[in-house]
């Protein structure tokens, strides 16, 4: 997942909405824009709330970006909404005549993407185009398209680079350079690809490439809640037959295996982590090395809370994005399967906001 597209995307769509508030399809976008922040763990205003926002008005919670690269992702924020605002100032009836409103967003356009790096001309050309009188939305189009790809392409930069030393490491080999010395190169260049490769591991970015394959979901849980995973599980048979997920968690370590070695590397190549909440996994130690593995591997985590306990004070989950909506534990539902229904209905928004945001790079 590249975390500056995605916020990219989200400035793009708030602004969206909220120019689009009183609009039949306003609730579209809304879903829109709340898939994106479900996707990425965000805490998200509802309907009402951010229908009496506009976007200039607005301000983030700065827990959305609060980690690291936290100040690129706000400009990438801000980008989406300016290159917006620059498309509704080349709509009729008053195209390009609100002069100072238009140079003010077009100098801070070019402020971010010199901050971020990102080259002029792709900027040039939206404006040349709206000014030229091209069509406003194919030139929106147009530049949102460059911009995802180059932020795609950034992200298999050291992966290339690291894939290129390999075969300098092996041609090395084969004319007998010295051993040591090609050794220590490919194992430096590697860690150094793994550091910058962005946030998907080699499995998961792998099985990605692939098309209709499904999202691994790992579940996480306290043995005295083996019931309430079995219970998660069956309620997302559905989405299993239709091949939008599947499912792993340590009962499918086989007899004989290094079990710990194995749910480790099943983790690792997960999609999404599924952390059941109550008071005994908060209390397992080997359930919270499991939450941080999945963040420090940027593994997207959905807590679903099963019963009242502490979770909001906890640094890692407390920001989370919850299931049940609203946090509201399983067991506080009427009847329970209410609540788990909520639940599925929460990981299939999640999952299809997923795959749409994969097929598009």
């Amino acid at each position: 997942m590249n975390k500056r597209r995605y916020f990219l995307d989200l400035g793009l769509g708030f602004a969206q909405f909220s120019a689009m508030v009183n609009h039949k399809d306003s609730n579209r976008y809304y879903e829109m824009i709340r898939d994106i922040a479900l996707l990425l763990g965000l805490e998200f205003p509802d309907y009402d709330t951010l229908s009496n926002h506009l976007w200039w008005d607005f301000k983030p919670p700065k827990e959305w970006f609060e980690e690291r690269g936290g100040e690129s992702l706000r400009d990438f924020y801000q980008i989406g909404k300016l290159l917006y605002l620059r498309f509704l100032l080349a709509l009729p009836p008053h195209p390009n005549t609100r002069t100072e409103q238009i140079d003010q967003t077009v100098q801070q356009l070019e402020s971010l993407f010199s901050i971020e790096d990102i080259p002029q001309e792709f900027l040039k050309d939206y404006l040349l185009g709206l000014e030229t009188g091209e069509d406003p939305n194919k030139m929106l189009q147009g530049i949102v398209q460059t911009l995802r790809k180059s932020l795609t392409e950034r992200g298999t930069e050291s992966n290339e680079r690291a894939l290129k030393f390999l075969k300098d490491y092996l041609l090395g080999l084969e004319t007998e350079e010295d051993l040591n010395k090609m050794l220590q190169g490919i194992v430096q260049t590697l860690r150094k690809s793994l550091t910058e490769r962005g946030t998907e591991s080699n499995e998961r970015a792998l099985r990605r490439r692939e098309p209709g394959v499904p999202l691994k979901i790992f579940i996480t849980y306290a043995r005295e809640d083996r019931e309430a995973k079995s219970n998660l599980i069956t309620f997302l048979t559905v989405m299993i037959r239709e091949g939008l997920i599947e499912i792993w968690h340590d009962t499918e370590v086989l007899g004989g295996e290094r079990w710990r070695e194995e749910i480790f590397l099943n983790l690792s190549q997960s999609d999404l982590l599924l952390f059941l909440v109550s008071p005994q996994s908060l209390d397992s130690d080997y359930c919270y090395k499991e939450l941080e593995t999945a963040i420090d591997e940027d593994i997207r985590v959905i807590p679903i809370i099963l019963t009242n306990c502490d979770w909001r004070n906890d640094d890692k989950l407390g920001p989370l994005n919850a299931f049940p909506d609203g946090g509201k534990p399983i067991k506080q539902w009427t009847p329970e399967e209410v609540g788990w229904q909520n639940v599925v209905d929460g990981i299939r928004r999640v999952v299809e906001a997923f795959n749409l945001n994969m097929s598009s790079e």
